[in-house]
């Protein structure tokens, strides 16, 4: 299934709530694209918003990275907008309080999609939330190595990539990494882990055909991983 996503396919970064990310996704930490690994929460006080730190490492080479971010999700800050105190009951039966629970639910779900829609359209980098990247992940043919770069034939099978979910932006045939079967195109040698370049060169020399994964997040690409073909 492929989402369609009503955002530009130049777009490399999209922003979100930092509630909506959890371990193992993905955020931009540096302009680096990091996988999270550890996530905290601060509630608010006095004189304060609610606070996120969130430790992650980077994808392309596994730098670890940590990054604190002010939220605008703070569950009391959204229980006093919706006039509903969530934490209580007193004074109210149950069944009256499980309604107003409801209606309180149903109006910040309605807030949170108009919240979205408007992250989408108009976000901006104001230290309230974070950042996704858009992720590619395309497949080549491994055809030749000389001086340490590779040279690509692409199989056409590119598939773009938002929190782990399949999404189409805009019109993905005028991205510049999106290739047409048959393309060529060149790319240097991985340098991590320190032992793959390596590997796929000797692979290459045993004449073993392969076909190398490409991952492009934040104006970076990378190969990541490989396969023999028909495998």
């Amino acid at each position: 299934m492929v989402l369609n996503v009503n955002v530009s396919s130049a777009n490399t970064e999209m922003p979100f709530s930092p509630s909506a990310i959890s371990k193992g996704g993905l955020i931009v930490i540096n302009g680096q694209p990091c996988k999270v690994s550890d996530m905290t929460s601060f509630p608010s006080g006095k004189h304060g918003n609610a606070k996120w730190r969130f430790t992650a490492h980077n994808i392309f080479n596994n730098k670890k990275l940590q990054h604190m971010v002010l939220s605008r999700d703070d569950p009391n800050r959204r229980a006093r907008a919706t006039g509903i105190q969530l934490t209580s009951a007193t004074g109210v039966t149950a069944a009256q309080h499980r309604r107003e629970m409801a209606q309180a639910q149903t109006r910040l779900q309605l807030q949170d999609a108009e919240r979205r829609n408007a992250q989408l359209a108009f976000g901006t980098r104001d230290g309230s939330g974070v950042w996704v990247p858009v992720v590619r992940r395309t497949e080549y043919l491994l055809a030749d190595i000389h001086q340490g770069f590779m040279l690509l034939i692409a199989t056409g099978n590119t598939t773009t990539l938002l929190r782990g979910l399949a999404v189409r932006l805009g019109d993905e045939s005028e991205c510049e990494h999106v290739h047409e079967e048959g393309d060529h195109r060149n790319l240097k040698l991985p340098n991590f882990p320190v032992t793959y370049a390596g590997e796929l060169q000797a692979l290459f020399d045993e004449g073993k055909p392969l076909i190398v994964t490409v991952l492009n997040a934040c104006g970076h690409e990378q190969v990541m991983s490989h396969k023999r073909v028909g495998a």
